[in-house]
């Protein structure tokens, strides 16, 4: 990073570039930003607000040159890497363990049927299937469709 500090017209300026989202724009304020700004203007620029437009963006390389720059500066790291973890958080699949039916689920089902979609769970664990059935046996006149057991 540079020395000196930007002006505030050249900071609202880098701002105006990323909050297109452009590519182009967001490589030349980064450029800028590595070439001109000190910590602390980078700090002031990619705010949460800011970091969190350019990640949610859709595009990889906005994502990936946002962290660039973040890794200069620790408190703008931070920030970064919180939304990135926020974002991706939010997007990722569940794993197969995660829409495995576990007898604690299941049992919580029984003791309250609105608090678990049945639905949501491709696989059913061993330990389970009681409870299942008893909740099966009790609703039977239910719309809940029961995996076959």
């Amino acid at each position: 990073m540079a020395e000196r500090a930007l002006t505030p017209e050249d900071r609202d300026k880098i701002r105006r570039l990323l909050e297109t989202a452009d590519p182009d724009n967001v490589r030349l304020a980064v450029s800028l930003l590595e070439e001109t700004a000190s910590d602390e203007d980078v700090d002031s620029i990619l705010s949460e607000d800011m970091i969190l437009m350019l990640l949610t963006s859709g595009n990889p390389e906005l994502f990936v040159r946002t962290g660039q720059l973040a890794l200069r500066v620790e408190a703008v790291w931070q920030r970064f890497s919180e939304s990135a973890a926020e974002i991706l958080g939010r997007s990722r699949r569940p794993t197969i363990a995660e829409k495995r039916l576990t007898k604690e689920i299941a049992e919580q089902f029984l003791a309250d049927d609105e608090s678990v979609d049945l639905c949501d769970f491709m696989e059913l664990n061993d330990d389970a299937r009681p409870f299942i059935r008893k909740a099966s046996a009790i609703r039977k006149a239910s719309d809940v469709i029961l995996p076959a057991l």
